[in-house]
């Protein structure tokens, strides 16, 4: 708590003129044209006027502006008066956040029990500092840490700094970390778009039998073009450092649970298969990426790459475009393979199981959701929502109910065996 205020009365403490880059952040990319008034409350345990004179009491009394403390008050003072008091911390800007950070951090002797903030806007709108948004509010506490805490000595490691920043801002904070390159700071994120932005100082990590594995920088570059949109930096990363055998590429999200569900019922018949499995949001997404492989020709030769299509116009034609369709028996040099559901034309997952099953799951989502509107958008929204309604009843049918998939997971042990 208070940390936020301490962070933006240290940045509005430096003389702009000389530090530009500071007001530059605060006036532009902030756009707070200035702090109105800052009130502070002060802590109610009174014996905090027995301790002995210290750097942090002689502040609190500069704040004050009295030659004691005022124990349990609150006091208001416009900003520019507030620089004036503490006119001795010019150029010490780091000592000013230590000192209000220790005033106001023990948890039952606070000198300071709270900060409160009113900022004009260059609108000329004042606001509480409260108002400002959240990824605002990580812009403050990210420059303070750069420009007044941290120096070219210092080690700092930034876990998802863009959590909770807009997508189209993610730039601005990049530019933040360019400007202090003299710091060796270390960025974690799962955001692609962050992630492009240090394109030159990019590395991936992925987990391998329990172990953090630093990824492939080649296998990596590729697997970013040719998922654009589709995976963010973790699901690229995951695939990259799989270790398993098989790696499945299905349609869409129930598309993998039927799947998870179905193998973890019958893992007694198929033991040695083994294989983690993505989702790509369309079968025209992962006939994409089989292509991309294929003309990439990445080096995957410790694994199969198996794309699952649906057996609807869609799919099959997307499976034909991978141009590695499985024929029986053959071995794909590239590792690579395309096949659809081993069911009859315009089969998707949910036809694997007994069609008792889907007419229920369909049943389920009419009686939560009656008609209205159109009657094409009307059909859409049930029948996307039976997928996701049988994906739910899934975890509860029996043994019997998923002897449909034992076909598809004998073609996929067949193609582990080449």
């Amino acid at each position: 708590k208070n940390n936020l205020e301490i962070a933006i009365l240290t940045l509005f403490f430096y003389d702009f003129s000389i530090y530009t880059d500071v007001s530059s952040f605060c006036h532009e990319t902030l756009n707070i044209k200035k702090i109105n008034s800052v009130s502070f409350t002060y802590g109610k345990n009174k014996k905090i006027l027995t301790w002995k004179e210290n750097e942090v009491l002689r502040l609190i009394k500069l704040l004050s502006n009295f030659n004691t403390i005022n124990v349990g008050k609150i006091e208001s003072v416009d900003y520019e008066e507030l620089k004036n008091r503490l006119s001795l911390y010019e150029n010490r800007e780091r000592e000013l956040f230590q000192h209000l950070y220790t005033a106001t951090m023990s948890k039952k002797e606070k000198i300071i029990e709270n900060i409160n903030i009113k900022l004009e806007l260059n609108s000329g709108d004042v606001i509480d500092l409260d108002d400002l948004s959240e990824g605002e509010k990580k812009y403050i506490l990210l420059k303070v840490i750069l420009e007044t805490l941290a120096d070219e000595n210092s080690l700092l490691l930034f876990d998802e700094p863009d959590a909770f920043i807009h997508i189209s801002r993610k730039a601005e904070l990049a530019n933040i970390f360019e400007k202090y390159k003299n710091r060796e700071n270390v960025v974690t994120t799962h955001s692609p778009t962050m992630a492009v932005n240090f394109s030159s100082h990019l590395v991936g990590l992925g987990i391998e039998s329990g172990r953090v594995v630093k990824i492939d920088s080649e296998k990596e570059k590729i697997i970013a073009t040719i998922t654009e949109n589709m995976w963010n930096v973790q699901e690229q990363n995951m695939f990259l450092a799989s270790n398993k055998p098989i790696s499945l590429l299905v349609e869409g999200k129930t598309d993998k649970i039927h799947l998870t569900i179905a193998y973890n019922a019958l893992k007694k018949n198929f033991s040695d298969l083994d294989f983690d499995i993505y989702s790509f949001g369309g079968a025209d997404n992962i006939s994409h990426f089989v292509k991309g492989l294929k003309t990439c020709e990445v080096d995957f030769s410790n694994r199969k790459i198996i794309a699952i299509f649906d057996n609807d116009d869609e799919g099959c034609n997307c499976c034909n475009q991978t141009q590695v369709k499985y024929q029986r028996g053959k071995k794909n040099k590239y590792g690579l393979y395309a096949i659809t559901l081993p069911l009859g034309k315009g089969a998707t997952i949910e036809n694997l199981y007994n069609e008792e099953k889907y007419d229920q799951a369909f049943k389920n989502v009419v009686a939560k959701k009656p008609f209205t509107g159109l009657v094409v958008d009307y059909a859409k929204t049930i029948t996307d929502q039976a997928k996701i309604e049988m994906s739910n009843m899934a975890k509860d049918f029996n043994l019997k109910d998923f002897d449909g998939f034992k076909p598809l997971f004998d073609e996929l042990k067949e193609i582990s065996k080449l």
